[in-house]
């Protein structure tokens, strides 16, 4: 795939724009995860938005958007994740390659690792988004229905933690005439096994749906859920409930954004990564 192809794969979560003449953001998604002292989960569907040469929108199932990291970090993110600038590829950027790069950066004896990614990505994206603002914050801007314009997790070992969580998010600091991302970063507390959701907002209502049984297919879903998992392992099941959660999302949204197979990949507390699902074109580290 030529350096060209590439950039015209780019996609964009969660921002729903318009196409633009001078550069294109790519939407939607929707992240289920699940963790616990043991583990972590992050698993997505594929649906990428993509313009075509006659300047019309259509959509590939061959989005990658979970990744592993040189088999150290796990990685997934929804939100402003990617701009490609028509026809200046230069100033194209990519949030989704950029922590396989930066990985290389993170020093070999570092304590905690996934801190030092985190932080690495997240400054990285910040000082991009922060072009584009001041650039032109309309594309960036035009139909976000909050302050998030970009939210990640990152799971690693750290040297005396064991498995450890980040949260990134870049917010908007958008109500004055300069407009500018603003990193935080937190850990995530692992104390207890919990499912989770992250991505765009129809997305996350209908995880919520599922995930607190708020209606009677979400019900009659998680009733299937436990005769299907009748003498399963404890450890498959959690694979597989989250994998079915992205699943029971994708099935019942009404946007064109989310779609395709679900990818999902695992961590576990000893440093293995093993995907659960993978899509032949993904990466699998």
């Amino acid at each position: 795939m030529t350096r060209k192809q590439r950039w015209a794969l780019m996609v964009m979560l969660l921002c729903l724009v318009p196409t633009l003449k001078t550069g294109e953001l790519k939407s939607g998604t929707i992240v289920l995860t699940f963790f616990s002292k043991d583990k972590a989960i992050f698993a997505a569907e594929s649906r990428l938005r993509l313009k075509r040469t006659d300047n019309t929108v259509g959509y590939s199932e061959d989005g990658c958007k979970v990744r592993a990291i040189e088999k150290r970090f796990i990685f997934a993110t929804s939100g402003i994740n990617a701009f490609e600038h028509i026809p200046d590829s230069e100033n194209s950027w990519d949030g989704y390659q950029a922590p396989s790069t930066l990985a290389n950066k993170v020093p070999a004896d570092a304590s905690d690792p996934v801190k030092v990614l985190v932080t690495l990505w997240g400054e990285w994206m910040e000082r991009h988004l922060n072009d584009e603002l001041a650039r032109n914050p309309e594309p960036i801007l035009r139909g976000k229905r909050n302050d998030v314009l970009t939210y990640a997790m990152f799971a690693g070992l750290a040297r005396q933690a064991g498995l450890t969580i980040y949260r990134a998010q870049l917010r908007c600091a958008c109500s004055g005439t300069v407009k500018r991302a603003v990193l935080s970063i937190d850990p995530v507390a692992l104390e207890t096994s919990t499912m989770g959701r992250f991505g765009s907002e129809e997305g996350a209502d209908i995880a919520d749906e599922l995930l607190y049984r708020k209606s009677e297919r979400a019900r009659e879903e998680i009733a299937r859920w436990k005769i299907q998992l009748n003498g399963v392992d404890k450890a498959e099941q959690e694979g597989a409930v989250t994998v079915w959660a992205a699943e029971f999302v994708v099935k019942y949204v009404r946007s064109e954004e989310i779609g395709g197979p679900v990818d999902a990949v695992e961590m576990t507390s000893d440093g293995r990564i093993r995907w659960i699902r993978r899509k032949p074109n993904c990466p699998d580290h």
